[in-house]
């Protein structure tokens, strides 16, 4: 895969920019986002494929073990984002603890987890944001205060989603029950 900025911010660098016709990786990885223009990305991540193209995007887990294949005729670009670890865990900690418990303990709790539904996604907020970070991004990339903000603008965008996902989740295992109410009830009617 040919970067197209390969440049580091203090060590670290949490957009990967870059275009290719064919690539394989497979390993682990930080929570992150992926999306992809002028062609399709294919992942395997635990127990689910996903295709990944302009219009969605894929979110994978902190530690999740996956693989991408590109297989084009033409050069597939790449904008994946990665968070550096505990960073969404510390947005959540920040928006469900008040500020008074904020000034007297600050320390995000050790067993704090977030782990998101990993699926495909075509939220708008979160696509219109990535399209704005992509295009500043070639001129702010060696900007630490706007990339760091861009970063918890986007954790915090995340969160709102996973509330979301829960709820239509919670929603389907209630349609679930009431489903195993009315055919209890029709079994008990013969």
């Amino acid at each position: 895969m040919m970067p197209i900025n390969n440049k580091s911010i203090q060590g670290y660098s949490p957009i990967l920019h870059a275009r290719s016709e064919k690539y394989f990786w497979k390993g682990k990885g930080a929570l992150s986002i992926k999306t992809f223009k002028n062609g399709r990305a294919f992942y395997h991540a635990g127990h689910g494929h996903f295709a990944v193209d302009e219009g969605n995007y894929l979110l994978l887990n902190h530690g999740q073990e996956y693989s991408i294949t590109i297989e084009s005729e033409v050069p597939v670009e790449s904008f994946c984002i990665f968070f550096p670890e505990m960073m969404v865990e510390e947005v959540y900690h920040s928006i469900m603890v008040s500020n008074e418990r904020l000034l007297d303990d600050p320390v995000l709790p050790k067993q704090m987890s977030v782990d998101f539904v990993e699926k495909t996604y075509n939220d708008k907020w979160l696509a219109t944001t990535l399209f704005r970070i992509k295009s500043e991004y070639t001129n702010k990339y060696l900007d630490i205060t706007w990339l760091e903000e861009k970063l918890y603008e986007l954790a915090h965008g995340l969160l709102k989603v996973h509330r979301q996902v829960n709820k239509e989740i919670l929603k389907l295992q209630s349609l679930r029950a009431s489903t195993r109410e009315e055919l209890f009830d029709l079994a008990l009617i013969k």
